[in-house]
């Protein structure tokens, strides 16, 4: 069976390092849960369309799971709203935005969908991994 290793790093309150034991989360456990739950499938393919719209099916496949992502830390609010606003707004994301005409300014600092994939993907890896642990 093949796993996947991590270890964290963390330093006391004297400063010294102490090494937590690693974290596996066997490469099975994570085909089980992509298997078995037809959301992430589903977050999988459109993660492959890679369009701002797939994308976003994505991310609120993952936000329907109970808003896990803020829970446990994968993104804050903030950077949730980035990249909706990139996705919404056409002054972000031109025609290929959700939305063909809304109103106001568009978000300040928008992520170019190159960013928005990496953003995405990411949730989606730390989402299976956790349905891994979690069915």
């Amino acid at each position: 069976m093949s796993t996947a290793t991590a270890s964290l790093t963390v330093f006391g309150a004297d400063g010294k390092v102490r090494e937590s034991p690693p974290l596996v989360v066997p490469l099975q456990a994570r085909a089980a849960a992509i298997q078995q739950r037809e959301d992430i499938q589903r977050a999988l393919r459109f993660c492959r369309e890679g369009t701002w719209s797939s994308l976003y099916k994505a991310f609120e496949l993952i936000q329907n799971d109970g808003a896990i992502m803020y829970r446990e830390g994968w993104c804050g609010k903030a950077e949730a709203n980035r990249f909706t606003g990139s996705a919404n707004h056409q002054r972000a994301s031109g025609d290929d935005a959700r939305h063909a005409a809304m109103r106001g300014p568009g978000p300040t600092n928008p992520l170019t969908l190159k960013d928005a994939t990496s953003f995405v993907r990411r949730l989606v890896d730390r989402w299976i991994e956790h349905r891994a642990r979690t069915p």
